[in-house]
C-alpha cells in the first residue's frame, strides 16, 4: 500500500513539474511575442513616417527617439531575465537545500522511524534567507 502511494506522488510531481515547465515556456513565449509585435509597432511608425512626404523633421527625430527608448527597455529587460534565470549561486543553494529535505525523509523512510524535525531544521539553518537575497538584488540593481 505504501509502495503505491509512493509511486502515485513519484508520478503526481513528476506531471507537477512538467507542467510547471509548460507554463514557464508559455509565459516566456508570450513576453517573445509581446516585446517583437512592439518592434514590429515602432518599425511600422517611423517606415510610415520615412515613407510618407509630409513628414517632418521633428516628428521623424521623436519616432527614432521613441524607437531607441524601446529598444533600451527590451535590453534592460532582457539582462534583467540573464541575470535572473543565470543566477547559479542561489538556484545550487536551494538544490542543496532540497537534497538535504529529501535526504531526511529518506532516512526515515529507510529506518522506519518518525522524521527528525531537528534534524531537518539543524540543515535548513544554514539556507539563505528571503532578506538576504532581497539585499543581494537591491545591490546588483544599484550596481547597474
Amino acid at each position: 500500500m505504501l509502495a503505491k502511494q509512493v509511486v502515485v506522488l513519484r508520478t503526481a510531481a513528476d506531471r507537477n513539474l512538467r507542467t510547471r515547465a509548460a507554463v514557464t515556456s508559455v509565459g516566456t513565449r508570450t513576453q517573445i511575442a509581446i516585446s517583437q509585435q512592439a518592434m514590429m509597432d515602432a518599425m511600422a511608425t517611423s517606415s510610415n513616417a520615412m515613407a510618407s512626404s509630409s513628414a517632418s523633421i521633428p516628428q521623424l527625430q521623436k519616432t527614432l527617439q521613441d524607437w531607441e527608448g524601446c529598444q533600451a527597455s527590451l535590453a534592460l529587460q532582457e539582462e534583467l531575465f540573464d541575470d535572473l534565470f543565470d543566477d547559479d549561486d542561489v538556484n545550487s543553494e536551494e538544490e542543496e537545500e532540497s537534497n538535504q529535505v529529501l535526504s531526511a525523509i529518506v532516512d526515515s523512510i529507510k529506518l522506519d522511524r518518525p522524521l527528525d524535525k531537528g534534524r531537518l531544521e539543524e540543515e535548513t539553518e544554514s539556507a539563505v534567507t528571503d532578506a538576504e537575497l532581497e539585499k543581494r538584488m537591491a545591490m546588483l540593481l544599484n550596481n547597474s
